[in-house]
């Protein structure tokens, strides 16, 4: 289960109580997805975790950017290449 929300989770008692409903949060997807569905436009989502929510999250995020481009990058890659 994904949750979304509007803001970035880096302390260990927010962490703890998402965990009981979710194994991931997204800040981004839900909207993306809610804007095609209104508009009729098919969507395809790929995520990459890139901190694990608790007190380092700043800095694990800024950190991992540049791995997750490249991982995500490779990813379209091969999605466009299968098609």
């Amino acid at each position: 289960m994904i949750a979304s929300g509007d803001t970035f989770i880096a302390d260990e008692v927010r962490r703890a109580a998402l965990r009981k409903h979710a194994t991931i949060v997204d800040m981004e997807c839900y909207a993306v997805a809610m804007a095609c569905q209104a508009f009729g436009t098919p969507v395809r989502a790929l995520k990459w975790v890139s901190d694990s929510a608790g007190e380092s999250a700043a800095s694990d995020w800024s950190a991992a950017v540049p791995y997750g481009a490249a991982v995500l990058g490779e990813a379209v890659r091969d999605l466009l290449d299968a098609q």
